[in-house]
C-alpha cells in the first residue's frame, strides 16, 4: 500500500530527493496528492513497464513519473510534476519517519478538493464532455494507458 506525504517545505526538490531516496520515493506537486488511486495505478502500470521491457525510463520512479504525468518525455514529465510554491507530495510504498518528515517540511492543509481536481483535469487536457461523463481519474488512467503505450 502506498504512503503519501502532503508538505509545504522550502527544501530544494533535489535535497528532498536525497533525504527520501532509500524510501522508493517519488516527490510531486502537492495537489497531485489527490489522485491516489490515479498514482496507485501508475505505480502498478509502471512496475509492469519494466516486467514487459517496455519501459522508456531506466530507474523505476522515473517510469512512475512518466506514467502519473502520461508523458513520454522524462523533461516534460519532471516539468509537469514537479512541486511548486513549495508544497509537495511524496509517494512510496514505505513508510517514511517522522524524523526525516520534519526536516523535509510542515504538513499541508486540505484544501478545496474540487477546485483543484477541476484544476489538475484542465491541466491534463480533459474536455468537459468526458468530465461530465466519467470521474478524473479514470479518465487519467485511460489516458496514461494511451499516452504511453503509443
Amino acid at each position: 500500500m502506498l504512503k503519501f506525504y502532503c508538505l509545504e517545505s522550502n527544501l530544494k526538490i533535489e535535497e528532498i530527493i536525497t533525504l527520501v531516496k532509500e524510501y522508493k520515493a517519488i516527490v510531486l506537486r502537492g495537489e497531485l496528492a489527490y489522485l491516489r488511486d490515479f498514482i496507485g495505478f501508475c505505480n502498478k502500470q509502471a512496475r509492469k513497464d519494466f516486467l514487459e521491457k517496455t519501459n522508456i525510463a531506466k530507474q523505476f520512479e522515473l517510469q512512475w513519473i512518466l506514467r502519473i504525468a502520461c508523458k513520454k518525455n522524462i523533461g516534460q514529465a519532471l516539468d509537469f510534476t514537479k512541486p511548486r510554491n513549495g508544497r509537495i507530495a511524496i509517494v512510496c510504498e514505505k513508510a517514511i519517519p517522522g524524523k526525516i518528515m520534519g526536516k523535509i517540511g510542515i504538513p499541508l492543509e486540505i484544501e478545496n478538493t474540487a477546485k483543484i481536481l477541476e484544476k489538475l483535469s484542465e491541466e491534463f487536457g480533459m474536455t468537459k464532455a468526458a468530465k461530465e461523463k466519467y470521474p478524473l481519474e479514470e479518465l487519467l488512467i485511460e489516458k496514461s494507458l494511451v499516452e504511453i503505450s503509443q
